[in-house]
């Protein structure tokens, strides 16, 4: 679990946020809304992800709407918090994009 403190270098937490075991223990966590419902059986889970994977979408689209706009095929650096990582990576895998966690392990040892 990344933890936020003066003792624990910056790097060090982005790491531990993105880390794949903490990817899919958000996807995980993410997909058992699936479940949730209220004490009327309205199924508030569901309602939750529709939510949220519009957001997704809507993001994975303006990616896309932005890159075919531009002259270059060059890299794109999308910034955004590790909990929509887990989707995000998905659908731009899927178009057949390389995507990089730049706060991989491998990505960011120091160098001595």
């Amino acid at each position: 679990m990344a933890n936020l403190h003066q003792d624990v270098e910056l790097m060090e937490s982005y790491r531990c946020l993105q880390s794949p075991d903490r990817l899919k223990e958000l996807e995980m966590m993410y997909l058992s809304f699936v479940t949730v419902e209220n004490r009327n059986k309205d199924q508030i889970g569901v309602q939750f992800l529709q939510k949220w994977m519009e957001r997704e979408l809507i993001m994975f689209k303006r990616v896309v709407e932005l890159s075919s706009a531009a002259d270059d095929e060059g890299p794109i650096l999308l910034l955004v918090g590790s909990d929509h990582l887990w989707m995000l990576g998905k659908l731009f895998e899927a178009k057949g994009w390389k995507v990089i966690n730049p706060f991989a392990s491998e990505l960011t040892k120091p160098v001595h």
